[in-house]
Parts: structure tokens; sequence; C-alpha cells
């Protein structure tokens, strides 16, 4: 149940290889800054982002089971994460960024357990109880929120951290006049490029092509020194693996935070894996 063998090894053929070749290396550069832009939606530093997706890849191809889904860090996620944090944050002001840090990686910690408990007791048959209704609709609120929280990096302002969208919306509408415009248009033009190559030539790998041509503009242009921001140097190597120590009243208050985001984890897998 833990462990099958390659579970994608009896049918795999030669022509799943040069797609899975083109898959690669799309998701591959998609994922850099993908991950990173995730890493700040929760509150971390980039690297974390980074570290945080290049595990779980590896893992899951040989432990997984559902040949669509890919694993690693996503948005939902992201900002649960951020609201848990923040609300240990607002408890214990004594708490510094590396604190910060450190819970995180509890937190991550415990969603794992969380998940890894569920499938030992085959708590997944609560899908059955799920239509695809309730998918649809969970499926859009996600990506409604998720659209939400990136409007600051399209309009380059700096907007409030919140999984209600509201509150967003009214931070947004008092900084107008803060709207970069250099951002705005290569934010812009990146949606038009990804909708018209998905549209006019579905074959073409569109993130791949706009994510290189997005880097292209960026360092011919000089846009760093004319207000976009970029996320500058990425610490190298791996950071030491220690496991986070925390008090046992932490603990207990990650731990609805943690059966919250392994939940919300299982029904993005879920709904993803059943299409």
């Amino acid at each position: 149940m833990f462990a099958p063998s390659l579970p994608w090894s009896k049918t795999y053929s030669r022509s799943d290889f040069k797609s899975d070749v083109f898959a690669g290396l799309t998701t591959g550069v998609m994922l850099m800054p993908q991950a990173m832009a995730y890493a700040l939606l929760a509150g971390l530093p980039v690297e974390a982002g980074l570290y945080a997706s290049t595990v779980p890849v590896f893992v899951y191809a040989f432990w997984g089971t559902i040949r669509p889904l890919a694993v690693g860090p996503v948005a939902m996620d992201s900002l649960l994460t951020a609201a848990a944090v923040s609300a240990i944050a607002v408890a214990h002001p004594q708490m510094s960024g590396a604190d910060g840090i450190a819970i995180a990686s509890l937190l991550a910690i415990m969603v794992g357990v969380s998940l890894l408990l569920m499938g030992v007791f085959k708590l997944g048959r609560i899908v059955s109880l799920l239509t695809p209704t309730i998918i649809s609709a969970f499926t859009s609120a996600a990506a409604i929120i998720i659209g939400i929280n990136q409007l600051k990096l399209i309009l380059g302002v700096d907007l409030v951290k919140s999984s209600k969208v509201y509150v967003i919306v009214a931070d947004l509408f008092s900084k107008l006049d803060s709207i970069h415009m250099l951002t705005l248009v290569l934010g812009s033009a990146a949606i038009v490029l990804l909708i018209g190559l998905k549209k006019f030539a579905p074959r073409i790998p569109r993130a791949f092509v706009v994510v290189l041509l997005s880097l292209a503009v960026v360092a011919i242009g000089d846009l760093g020194s004319q207000g976009v921001r970029v996320v500058g140097e990425v610490p190298q190597g791996l950071p030491s693996f220690t496991i986070p120590s925390q008090d046992l009243s932490i603990v207990l208050e990650l731990i609805p935070h943690a059966l919250i985001i392994a939940m919300v984890a299982f029904m993005e897998a879920f709904s993803i894996g059943s299409k």
C-alpha cells in the first residue's frame, strides 16, 4: 500500500518517453518560478519553494499512482501556511523570522503525518460523499482566491495577505494609484501570450515559451532597474537538515491548521486525478 513498485512501469512505452521529455522540461522550467512564488505567498524565503518542489517530484515518480498528477507546492496550501504561521506569530509576538521558518517546517511535517494517517485508516473513502458539483465549486473557489492573491504580482503593489477576497479587493482599490505600469504590461503580455498559444498553437509548450521570453525581456531590457521586481540572487546549496524544535503548546495550536491543509491537499489531488 505504501510503496507500489513503479506502478507505471508495466504500461510505459517509447512514445510515452518522448512526451514525458517535453512535459518534464516544461514542468521543470515552470516549477522553479512557480515554487518561488508560492514560497513568497506563504511568507517564506524563495529558496524554501525550491527545496519543497524538488524532492516530491522524484518521490512521486516511484510512489505515485495517478499519472496526470504532479506534486509539490500549490497556491492554496501556501495561503493556508501563511495564515497558520501568522496566527502563531500573533499569539507569540516574541517570535523571529527564523522561528517562522521553523514553524512552517513543523507544519509541513504535521501535514505529512496527517495524510499518512488518512491513508492508513482509509479515510479517502469520504470522497464517495462528494459530488462533481462540490468538487467543481471547490476548484473554482480556490482558483478565484489564488488569482486574487496573485494580483499584487501583476500590478506591482503590496496587497494584504488574506483568504478573504473582499479584504484583498478593498485593499487593492485603496492602492490603485500605486500600480507599476511596466509590471502590469509585462504580466498582462505574459497572460495574453499564454492564452493565445493555447488557442492558436496548442502543441507548443506555452509555459516554457512564456518563461523563456519573460527572462529574455527582463534581462535585455534591464527591467529590474526600472522598478520591475526580480527574485535576485538565490542562496546556493541545500540547507542543514534539522528537526524543528517547538514546545507542545505550539504543536497543539498547529494541529487544526495541519488537518485543514491535509484535507485541502487531498481534495486538490482528488479533483485533479478524477478528471
